[in-house]
């Protein structure tokens, strides 16, 4: 993994899965970096790396009682960007190709 990042404590999660958005933001703080350089690994535009880190902590916020550790959280960060950045990556280039073909135009009016 690129970077390194604290680790999350108990207390840090105990106060997310209360919902403390201080410690959401504490964790988000001290993992976004390294979350964003794993990101912008698997991105040809390294561009869009915080937009998909930023949705990693949406989902984070959404599930927070569901992390049963410190641990399980850090372990749903790295595998959360990885898998959301290829997704991302593979919109990317499924609309890349679309594009690419001849008459297709996916910008503008459309042309009868």
């Amino acid at each position: 993994m690129p970077g390194t990042m604290p680790s999350i404590d108990r207390d840090a999660l105990t106060r997310l899965q209360a919902g403390d958005e201080q410690a959401l933001r504490r964790i988000f703080d001290d993992h976004f970096s390294t979350l964003s350089q794993e990101a912008a690994t698997v991105l040809e535009d390294p561009g869009g790396a915080p937009r998909v880190v930023e949705n990693v902590f949406v989902r984070v916020w959404d599930d927070r009682t569901e992390f049963e550790s410190p641990e399980a959280l850090e372990s749903f960060l790295h595998k959360a960007t990885r898998e959301a950045a290829a997704r991302a990556q593979s919109r990317r280039a499924s609309l890349h190709r679309f594009e690419s073909h001849e008459g297709v135009h996916t910008h503008g009016p459309l042309h009868r």
